[in-house]
Order: structure tokens, then C-alpha cells, then sequence
């Protein structure tokens, strides 16, 4: 996502780009391939520099470091999802869709 962004921002001026799986997938598992085996080699400390990284940039951002945690799916609301979701494989080509109404 940042060299995405970076390379909009290439010349100064941005030039919005298509953000795609197309063609950035390869970019991605490239980096994150990159960063498993940067993590392999000390997990504790790294973990420990990420998490640094991770807060510096949300602070930078002006983001909440600890975000609160909303739980919207419980109850009833939980127990209609659960009753919709029986019975289905998540192949949603070979499933019927409800129409809205």
C-alpha cells in the first residue's frame, strides 16, 4: 500500500492509479515474503521493533493507538446470522441469493 501510494505521488502531483490484486498482488507477497523471513530471524525482538513501528505511525497519523473494541453481532441479531448461514458452504455461485427487497 505504501509504494502504491508513493509511486501516485511519484512526480510531486498525484496521478491516481488502480489499486488492484491484478497487479499488485505480486508486490505484496513479495514484501511480505520479505518480512517472514526478516520476523525468522529474532520473532521476539522484531515483534517488539513492529509494535514500536505500529504505534509511532498511528501516532504520526494522529490515530488512537488502542482502538476501542464494538461488539455489534450479539443476541438476537447474532442468532438470525447463524440461522441464515446454516446449511451454506460459502460457495455463493452455487447458492441461491435472497432477492432485497
Amino acid at each position: 500500500m505504501v509504494k502504491f501510494c508513493m509511486e501516485e505521488w511519484s512526480n510531486g502531483i498525484r496521478e491516481p492509479a488502480k489499486l488492484s490484486e491484478d497487479v499488485n498482488n505480486a508486490t505484496f507477497e513479495a514484501f511480505l515474503g520479505d518480512l517472514r523471513a526478516w520476523n525468522a530471524l529474532a520473532p521476539d525482538v522484531i515483534l517488539k521493533i513492529r509494535s514500536k513501528m505500529y504505534k509511532k505511525a498511528r501516532l504520526a497519523a494522529k490515530v488512537d493507538t488502542v482502538a476501542p473494541i464494538n461488539i455489534h453481532v450479539a443476541g438476537a441479531v447474532k442468532d438470525k446470522l447463524l440461522k441464515e448461514l446454516e446449511g451454506r458452504t460459502g460457495e455463493t455461485d452455487s447458492e441461491e441469493e435472497e432477492e432485497e427487497v
